[in-house]
């Protein structure tokens, strides 16, 4: 058992549910720093992510939730998009976690994330409960994190849901200027406005054979991409600041 108070809270996004949202702890001792431009980012109702960022060690931590019951071919399509956010943070180490609130014949689904080298954990049988706060389970608690990230599950994540824990290899790039070339070349093709629009009109077309029956899945896809437009926008008012030019995530990892 953990003492609440070794823990201060990094980040945090719970417009769904008084019992649920994402929620990034952390021990006291780690210098942690939110990522604002992506809190309280997702589709409203069924995905929610907040992000955290520590200078040593250096790695980025994403918190995503998927309310209980929502539609599974939303989250995981949003899920996937996220993802891509990841090429901003080339140079770091990056950790996902968080409730997925999945059932066990969801597990096909999840096999869409797999380009991404992402390792998912079996059902985690036990959790963390911070003592002094009756009410504050902790799906996900980072520990430890290891050197060298290799795409292992961490041991030091529990829960008491069928929760994931999961890490996602990036090989270091070799320079600090290679790492800036293909950060910019990554931003441009994920996050061209043009191609937003492209995908936004794909996937409204698209047959979805899990959401065909969902009203507003129009709406929630068109809502998502506006909305993932319009951080990406901020992201470009930052890096013409110099805030977030690639080679400012350029920390190479540890020997």
């Amino acid at each position: 058992m953990a003492c609440v108070s070794e823990y201060v809270l990094v980040s945090h996004f719970s417009r769904s549910s008084p019992y649920g949202g994402s929620y990034i702890y952390a021990l006291s001792d780690l210098d942690f720093d939110e990522v604002p431009m992506v809190k309280n980012f997702g589709v409203e109702g069924h995905f929610e992510v907040c992000c955290g960022i520590s200078k040593k060690p250096n790695f980025v931590i994403f918190r995503i939730y998927r309310p209980l019951s929502r539609d599974i071919g939303i989250f995981i399509d949003s899920f996937y998009s996220s993802l891509n956010m990841i090429a901003l943070f080339k140079d770091y180490r990056v950790v996902t976690c968080g409730d997925f609130n999945k059932e066990e014949e969801e597990n096909w689904i999840f096999s869409q994330i797999s380009l991404f080298l992402v390792v998912l954990s079996p059902k985690i049988k036990d959790y963390t409960h911070l003592v002094g706060s009756l009410r504050s389970l902790i799906d996900n608690v980072l520990v430890n994190f290891p050197s060298q990230c290799t795409g292992e599950v961490l041991p030091s994540s529990f829960s008491r849901h069928n929760a994931q824990m999961l890490t996602i290899l990036r090989k270091p790039s070799k320079t600090k200027e290679t790492a800036t070339k293909d950060t910019e070349k990554n931003i441009m093709r994920i996050f061209s406005t043009s191609k937003l629009d492209y995908l936004r009109d794909q996937l409204r077309n698209m047959d979805w054979p899990e959401i065909t029956n969902s009203k507003d899945v129009n709406r929630a896809y068109g809502g998502f991409l506006d909305r993932m437009k319009t951080l990406i926008d901020k992201m470009f008012i930052f890096k013409n600041k110099n805030i977030c030019e690639a080679k400012e995530f350029s920390v190479p990892l540890e020997k």
